[in-house]
C-alpha cells in the first residue's frame, strides 16, 4: 500500500459542523436503548472535524476516532474540548495499522473514510477494521456508489478508482466508487446484514444536465 499524505488533501469534511443522518440513525437504532450507552465502545474511522464524535459524546457513548490528518486532530481536539469532552481517544494514524487490540470495538462508522482509497487497498483496511471489532460487533460503511455523476468529469484510473475531481472535491486526491455487488465481496468476511444504496438526484435543470450524488451502504456484523 502506497503511503499518501492525508495532510496535503483538503476534505471539506474536515469543517462539517453537524452528523450525517445515516450515521445518527444507525447508533440511535441499534444502541440509542442500550441501558449504559458509556460501555458501547465506538470508533468512527476518519473522524474529520469531529461532527460524529460530538455526537457520539453527547449521547454518551465510549467514543474513540481515527485520521490521518493533523488538521483533522487540531478540529476535533477544539471542538470537543470546547463541549468539555475527553480528546484523549482520538489518535492520528493509518487505517491499515491501528493503535487498538484484537476485538477492541462494539461499534466502527465510515461515513466517506473508505471511499478514500484504491479498490486494491481496501482488503486490508476491512481486514484491518474486523481485526479491532468485537464478535458481533457491527460496521457501519458509506462508499460512494458508480452511478454518482461526479466521476464523469473526473479522471478514471481503472477498478472504479478515480481523481482529479472538479468544484468541492478538487483536492481530494483518489477516490473509488463501488456497488452491491463489489460490496458484498469486499465485506465477505463479515455477516452482511444489509446493502442499499441511497440516491439523491437532482431534477433541475433538465435531464441532459442532471447530476446524481449515490452511496452504496453496507451494515454487517463480525
Amino acid at each position: 500500500m502506497k503511503e499518501r499524505d492525508w495532510n496535503a488533501e483538503q476534505y471539506h469534511g474536515r469543517h462539517n459542523r453537524y452528523p450525517f443522518t445515516e450515521v445518527v440513525s444507525f447508533v440511535m437504532r441499534v444502541y440509542g436503548s442500550a441501558p449504559d450507552r458509556s460501555k458501547i465502545r465506538i470508533l468512527d474511522l476518519g473522524f474529520g472535524g469531529a461532527h460524529h464524535l460530538l455526537f457520539l459524546a453527547q449521547e454518551g457513548f465510549d467514543y474513540y476516532g481515527i485520521d490521518g490528518a493533523t488538521e483533522s486532530l487540531e478540529i476535533a481536539s477544539r471542538v470537543l474540548g470546547r463541549g468539555g469532552f475527553r480528546t484523549n481517544t482520538l489518535s492520528l494514524g493509518t487505517f491499515d495499522k491501528t493503535p487498538y487490540e484484537d476485538d477492541f470495538f462494539d461499534c466502527l462508522l465510515d461515513r466517506g473514510s473508505l471511499v478514500c482509497n484504491r479498490l486494491a487497498d481496501l482488503p486490508a483496511l476491512i481486514s484491518e477494521i474486523r481485526r479491532i471489532l468485537k464478535p458481533g460487533g457491527r460496521l457501519f460503511s458509506m462508499i460512494l456508489h458508480e452511478a454518482s455523476t461526479v466521476k464523469e468529469e473526473a479522471r478514471a484510473l481503472g477498478n472504479g478508482d478515480y481523481m482529479d475531481f472538479p468544484g468541492r472535491l478538487h483536492e481530494a486526491g483518489i477516490l473509488h466508487f463501488t456497488n452491491a455487488s463489489e460490496a458484498g465481496k469486499l465485506f465477505s468476511a463479515f455477516e452482511i446484514e444489509d446493502i442499499e444504496l441511497i440516491l439523491r438526484r437532482s431534477e433541475y435543470p433538465p435531464a441532459g444536465n442532471r447530476t446524481v450524488t449515490a452511496w452504496t451502504v453496507i451494515t454487517c456484523r463480525k
